[in-house]
């Protein structure tokens, strides 16, 4: 029986096991500095979309009196209806314990992938809304219905006036950060429209009651997307493995490469 020397590659699937331990409380500090560290990592295409994105929020900055004008003359029964019940996507009264509760349902029914979303949600919801928050602190931008106009910034302040913590819109950032979790956990057509246009609905909302700017809805939904994005692409190569393995079937002998 000849002896053949062989390497042979195994790729397998593996989907992320995530539960409520110390190990994943412990991963909220170590993901942040990494969300935080990407732009150091970025290539040019990165650069690109970033810049793409600064236009068009620059573009609304520069328009944001206009439209909330048109806005609140636009603004009807029906309208005003809607916000009441889409702002509760980006409550966080409403969000925190809805994610958990699902967390419970998960682990009582044994479904994994509903305590990963949940946990997952629940990351993304903590970190992107402590990142709003230090934008909203470092910014003060006056409410729209404060009257000051669009251009009213007082700059770092630890003032707890609601009135001057216009941008970025903490809802709108709750509201993306939870669709882009739920629409990449829940892999359809129909749950991606689903989230994406209950999130577009609480942005909107915020925009009709005159809470908001246009530009303080677009950078929150930004800042939702791109830390829930990383967010999933950290877990994802948590659960990489790489292994090397003797290889023996009889007939060859040799090395087996496998990554999972």
């Amino acid at each position: 029986m000849g002896i053949i020397s062989i390497i042979l590659l195994s790729i397998t699937g593996s989907k992320r096991d995530i539960d409520l331990n110390f190990a994943y409380i412990k991963s909220y500090p170590v993901d942040a500095k990494a969300i935080l560290s990407e732009p150091f990592h970025w290539d040019e295409k990165d650069w690109i979309k970033a810049s793409g994105i600064m236009g068009v929020g620059t573009v609304l900055y520069l328009n944001d009196n206009r439209i909330q004008d048109w806005a609140q003359g636009k603004r009807n029964y029906l309208s005003n209806n809607i916000s009441k019940y889409a702002t509760y996507f980006g409550e966080k009264q409403v969000v925190a314990p809805s994610l958990l509760l699902y967390y419970l349902y998960g682990r009582i029914f044994h479904n994994q992938r509903a305590k990963n979303t949940a946990l997952l949600g629940l990351e993304g919801f903590i970190l992107s809304g402590i990142f709003t928050n230090i934008v909203k602190y470092s910014a003060h931008r006056s409410r729209p219905y404060t009257g000051y106009g669009a251009k009213h910034w007082d700059g770092p302040s630890f003032s707890l006036s609601d009135d001057y913590l216009s941008f970025p819109s903490g809802h709108s950032t709750t509201a993306f950060a939870l669709a882009t979790i739920f629409s990449n956990e829940y892999k359809s057509v129909f749950s991606s429209l689903l989230f994406y246009s209950l999130a577009t609905l609480t942005a909107i909302s915020r925009v009709n009651d005159n809470v908001h700017w246009t530009s303080d809805v677009f950078f929150g939904a930004v800042i939702g997307y791109a830390t829930s994005k990383a967010l999933l692409s950290l877990h994802s190569q948590k659960n990489n493995r790489f292994g090397v393995s003797p290889y023996i079937n009889g007939k060859s002998i040799g090395m087996m490469v496998q990554l999972r």
